[in-house]
């Protein structure tokens, strides 16, 4: 562990980090005005994706600083794109993951606020994917922490909703704004009877709590169409978009390096 342990460390410090972004397309109106940002590591010229690194960062406790990095990047590229001479518009927002660990860690809740407080109404389009909620031990203090970022305008959404038996325990303890409805049971959507059942009544019940629904891993058109027919708000998958490097979606001129002390 040692050894990931420096080799993550390295990453930081050397700006190995990457941003893609994927977008969520809003079955409502057939519009895209929303995108996931995911991290991603150059190592040996190879891009990797989040399920081969954030598992050892979530362990080796740099998560809370990568979940930071990102944040950082997340309000920069919201500046950038705050202007009538961009054609992604005024009106986009972010989605950001955000683990339980981080926000479980009271020493990054001073630069997490301060950096969103800096941001003034563009925390207005950042939307927190809480992620490894099972990793949340004080349900009070950071119900708190939460609703001080809603307070400042930010939104959340409750990842992998469905998988595991804390999901609602979380939803009902916690500010959350958005579902995200977890990829394995909309993978085989069209295919599977109780997987429809399932889908139908989480967008039943966001419909009925005032949250919206979001559905990953929407691979095809039939998928879409069942989703609209049970009133799920948004889809996110390959067919809707693969993730792509943010440079090329958008202009993109904010700085990539990652300093050795974030705060």
């Amino acid at each position: 562990m040692t050894k990931d342990w420096r080799r993550l460390r390295r990453a930081l410090q050397e700006g190995r980090l990457r941003l893609y972004c994927q977008p969520i397309l809003d079955l409502r109106n057939g519009q895209v005005s929303r995108y996931e940002l995911l991290l991603r590591l150059r190592e040996n010229g190879v891009t990797l994706t989040g399920a081969s690194f954030l598992w050892a960062a979530e362990e080796l406790g740099l998560i809370q600083e990568m979940d930071f990095w990102v944040v950082g990047r997340a309000v920069a590229l919201l500046r950038q794109l705050d202007n009538p001479t961009c054609a992604a518009g005024p009106h986009l927002e972010l989605h950001v993951n955000l683990s339980g660990r981080t926000l479980s860690d009271r020493s990054w809740w001073g630069p997490i606020e301060k950096e969103l407080r800096a941001a003034g109404d563009l925390s207005r389009r950042l939307v927190f994917e809480v992620t490894e909620t099972a990793a949340i031990e004080d349900m009070n203090d950071v119900r708190r922490f939460m609703e001080g970022l809603c307070a400042l305008g930010c939104r959340f959404a409750l990842d992998d909703f469905g998988v595991g038996y804390s999901g609602f325990y979380r939803l009902r303890s916690l500010p959350f704004h958005f579902l995200k409805v977890d990829g394995a049971f909309v993978r085989h959507l069209p295919r599977s009877s109780t997987d429809q059942l399932l889908v139908r009544s989480i967008a039943l019940a966001g419909r009925i709590l005032g949250l919206g629904t979001i559905a990953e891993q929407v691979e095809d058109e039939a998928t879409v169409l069942l989703l609209q027919r049970f009133g799920v708000d948004y889809a996110q998958g390959f067919y809707v978009g693969r993730p792509r490097p943010v440079e090329e979606e958008w202009p993109y001129t904010i700085p990539l390096t990652c300093p050795g002390d974030l705060r």
